[in-house]
């Protein structure tokens, strides 16, 4: 080609890349910040249709993330990077959601949501604990159905399946017996329905007894003398009690119209499932409020795993600062019901050979590499260090409670999420909420309550009429060998004066003690006077 041939093409070719539209793509007003404080600074409902908490908790949970140099600001603050992941949880959101509603590019989200899902396996070994109480916890101990049988229970187990999206290459151990693909996620919480422990990324074939082995084995441990409980896909040990089993349990079989418990088995199974009904209705409540534990997301499996623990801890949080549910029960479901996955029911128990836990996660072990991210300047740590009557560093708990004698109050935790009480910050375990001192059982009518008590008295009555017969006869045990019936027959066989057909009826006599020594203390004095009386007795006996 010439050079005037060149010349007109390099001609052609920018008149071409010159009809091109170089629209910008992002270029609404409402640019991520604006678009974050649009939504907080304006109505309540605003804020927990888009991030499922109100604008406060959202505003103290940046505050806190900011302050443990969890999530930095850099040229995207603290404020909007939260704001993009929990879009993202509340709606399922994918990247070009984001980049739709937040007007950045697809590598920044992808990098800040990343950002966050590092942080998770920390932020759940701080938020998701029990609480080290002695006392009954106020529902039990207030209550006769369940005080003095559960007073050392802690807590309730349960399993729920999340859904999982994964390649055919791996989807086999994650199939349930729905035939749909997901992951056998376990949760702990107490009877305030704070969630207090969690286990993610088991495969959808693991049943919930080899999940249950394996926090275990990682950590999970149950205080001596306390005890959870849980349905009957668990075995009974000293640390988790499950129920009768062959008896009718779940709370629907005791509904209006049904029969009332026929025995103590079936009683104790009602009581159980009241109290094990916590953790299901705190499942319930989860599940509403982050609707993406009901569908397929488009995250990697290492990220997919840490999603039902990112919720449990925003939840624990928003509890903390009394956030309100009862708003969820009217509201619409940011994400399609027709999108949700069909799971296994939570009482479905199933075989798990293939399952291998390769992606298990739990909330007592943050990874390694995560913990890079906390990293306090040295001006930072002198600062807390001097002010630490006043703050807490936050590896040492960062939701905190004060006990005083036999009272517990709520305390403010060290990376402000709440509000301070009393002079000093005081760690605790887990997320502390006011706990009120245990009242004493009421009264009651209730029949069923009546004859419970009934049940552990003649319980009592029975063991206590045990004792005294095992006493009664180590005590006689010597005079029962001395009238024994082998004694009794040896000196009848020695009478001459006795036939052989009185011998047989005569052996009748001495099945009754009082005879036998009565028999033998008379022949040793008379033989012929026992001879008599052996014949009166035998002619009362009847023919």
């Amino acid at each position: 080609m010439g050079a005037y041939g060149s010349l007109f093409f390099y001609q052609w070719l920018y008149q071409i890349r010159s009809r091109i539209d170089k629209s910008q793509r992002h270029s609404s007003v409402l640019y991520g910040k604006r678009r974050v404080d649009e939504i907080l600074q304006g109505h309540v409902k605003n804020c927990l249709v888009a991030f499922r908490m109100e604008p406060h908790i959202f505003e103290l949970l940046a505050s806190y993330l900011r302050r443990g140099n969890l999530i930095k600001d850099k040229t995207i603050k603290v404020e909007e990077k939260l704001g993009f992941f929990l879009y993202m949880l509340s709606h399922n959101a994918s990247f070009d959601d984001l980049q739709l509603e937040y007007q950045h590019s697809g590598w920044t989200f992808h990098e800040y949501i990343k950002s966050f899902f590092d942080i998770i396996p920390i932020l759940s070994c701080r938020f998701l604990r029990h609480q080290s109480i002695d006392e009954p916890h106020p529902k039990i101990a207030g209550d006769p159905r369940f005080f003095p049988y559960f007073e050392n229970c802690i807590g309730a187990i349960d399993g729920t399946h999340v859904p999982m999206t994964v390649t055919p290459d791996k989807a086999a151990p994650f199939r349930n017996r729905k035939g749909t693909l997901s992951q056998n996620v376990m949760v702990a919480c107490d009877f305030d329905l704070n969630f207090t422990f969690i286990s993610c990324g088991w495969e959808g074939l693991a049943t919930d007894a080899r999940v249950l082995q394996s926090a275990m084995n990682h950590g999970f441990k149950v205080s001596e003398g306390k005890f959870y409980l849980f349905d009957g896909g668990y075995a009974n040990t000293t640390s988790f009690l499950a129920p009768y089993r062959g008896v009718r349990y779940h709370l629907k079989e005791f509904g209006h119209g049904r029969h009332r418990p026929q025995n103590y088995k079936e009683l104790f199974n009602l009581w159980h499932a009241v109290l094990r009904n916590h953790v299901e209705r705190a499942i319930r409540i989860l599940k509403k409020r982050f609707p993406i534990l009901r569908v397929g997301t488009y995250h990697q499996i290492e990220n997919q795993v840490k999603i039902p623990a990112a919720t449990t801890v925003f939840r624990n949080i928003i509890r903390m600062h009394k956030g309100d549910e009862k708003w969820l029960d009217n509201q619409p479901n940011n994400i399609p019901p027709i999108e949700f996955v069909d799971l296994p029911d939570d009482d479905d128990h199933q075989h798990g050979h293939r399952a291998e836990g390769n992606y298990n996660f739990i909330s007592f072990e943050p990874s390694q590499p995560d913990i890079t991210q906390v990293e306090y300047d040295v001006e930072e740590e002198e600062a807390e260090e001097a002010d630490t009557d006043e703050l807490q560093i936050l590896e040492e708990g960062d939701v905190v409670g004060a006990r005083v004698g036999e009272k517990r109050v709520a305390a403010a935790d060290p990376g402000g999420m709440d509000e301070q009480v009393g002079e000093k910050r005081v760690p605790t375990a887990g997320p502390a909420l006011p706990w009120k001192e245990a009242k004493k059982p009421k009264k009651t009518g209730d029949a069923m309550v009546e004859v419970m008590q009934q049940y552990v008295n003649i319980k009592k009555k029975q063991a206590e009429d045990e004792v005294a017969l095992l006493t009664k006869e180590s005590a006689g045990s010597t005079n029962g060998q001395e009238f024994s019936i082998s004694k009794c027959i040896s000196l009848v066989h020695k009478m001459d004066s006795i036939a052989c057909h009185e011998r047989a009826r005569a052996f009748k006599v001495f099945k009754n003690a009082k005879n036998r020594e009565t028999f033998i203390t008379s022949a040793a004095e008379d033989e012929e006077s026992a001879v008599m009386w052996r014949r009166s007795e035998m002619a009362e006996l009847p023919t």
